[in-house]
């Protein structure tokens, strides 16, 4: 059996173990997005809160503070669909010029693009001027 198999295995068999390696990869090997956050639970405290929260249940469970500011503790966790955890992360779902979806920096796609073609304008000039010299060519 190979590690990746033994892995789906344990994945699958226990998944709160799954969890609790991409907690600690956010916020223990150098996590950019973590900052000061400690990791203050254990892979059987993870269990608990997934039978508490009936994390089976949900279609994608994901872990979530309670209070983003505090650490990774029993009381500050539970589990909650991904879809909601992402709502909570402060951002808005919608384009904050027009209401539509956001795509990034919570802009559509299409204002994300204007703003970022307003500040590489001379960029984008110079290679639509290179691309048209060479489309000319061929």
């Amino acid at each position: 059996m190979t590690n990746a198999e033994r892995n789906r295995i344990v994945v699958k068999k226990y998944p709160w173990y799954r969890v609790y390696k991409r907690i600690m990869a956010r916020c223990c090997k150098g996590g950019q997005y973590y900052g000061k956050i400690k990791v203050r639970i254990g892979v059987d405290e993870l269990k608990k809160i997934w039978f508490r929260d009936k994390a089976w249940l949900l279609k994608k469970p994901s872990i979530d503070r309670i209070d983003s500011a505090k650490d990774y503790t029993f009381e500050n966790c539970r589990f909650i669909e991904l879809s909601d955890n992402q709502r909570w992360n402060g951002r808005p779902l919608k384009c904050i010029k027009c209401g539509k979806k956001h795509h990034a920096l919570n802009l559509c796609r299409l204002h994300y693009l204007r703003d970022w073609v307003n500040k590489h304008r001379e960029d984008v000039r110079k290679y639509q001027h290179k691309y048209s010299k060479e489309h000319k060519r061929s």
